[in-house]
């Protein structure tokens, strides 16, 4: 404030004008212009703050659902994971579900580096989603896929619109049995990264029973 009060006082000197009403009426405009952009910014700062406070949220979140899947697999001391696409509520890849995929990726790469994650980058489909299958064939299919690769665990899930934001359910399974070691459910708020990553509308759960698991 002190430094408008200077650039009012620079643009407008009191020494140019004989009348005083009218010295102080355009000094009042003179400031009202000078402080607009200020007033203008604070809006954007607010929407920056929204922003970065629901990056952390989500962040917080994923860590969360990593720290209940990783769990059963460091006391097993399983080693070699891998981290499918998470498929929408019909059973079909989603660029939103391999974006979660490549999040969680990280996280288990980042902070749980006893697990040997190996690192994909989820940019195409895993399955061919033109060619029909259940959740067996599919099950099978993504074992198939990482066991190639060189995973003894895969971890598979699902993802679907929430209240709250979205839910994702998770499993860890062996690549060369199907046997399960973990299973976790939890929401994840929206953040403005998923947003920007498909046009698309996050599809909703089919399953009333799903609905209810992840607002446990």
């Amino acid at each position: 404030m002190e430094k408008l009060a200077k650039n009012v006082n620079r643009y407008c000197p009191r020494s140019s004008f004989s009348n005083g009403v009218r010295y102080h009426a355009l000094k009042s405009l003179i400031a009202v212009a000078l402080a607009l952009p200020l007033l203008f910014a604070w809006p954007s700062c607010a929407q920056i703050s929204a922003t970065q406070s629901a990056g952390a949220d989500f962040d917080a979140a994923l860590g969360q659902l990593a720290f209940q899947i990783t769990g059963p697999l460091e006391k097993e001391r399983v080693k070699r994971v891998i981290v499918a696409d998470l498929l929408d509520a019909n059973g079909r890849s989603h660029p939103v579900g391999r974006f979660l995929a490549d999040k969680l990726s990280t996280v288990l790469l980042r902070d749980y580096p006893a697990l040997e994650t190996i690192s994909f980058s989820h940019s195409q489909s895993v399955l061919d989603d033109s060619v029909p299958r259940d959740v067996e064939q599919a099950s099978q299919e993504t074992r198939k896929w990482a066991k190639k690769l060189g995973a003894r665990v895969v971890i598979t899930g699902s993802f679907a619109k929430a209240p709250e934001g979205i839910g994702i359910s998770l499993t860890a399974m062996k690549t060369s049995s199907g046997q399960t070691y973990a299973q976790t459910n939890g929401v994840v708020p929206i953040s403005e990264e998923i947003n920007s990553v498909s046009a698309e509308p996050i599809p909703s759960p089919k399953a009333e029973i799903a609905r209810q698991a992840w607002e446990a």
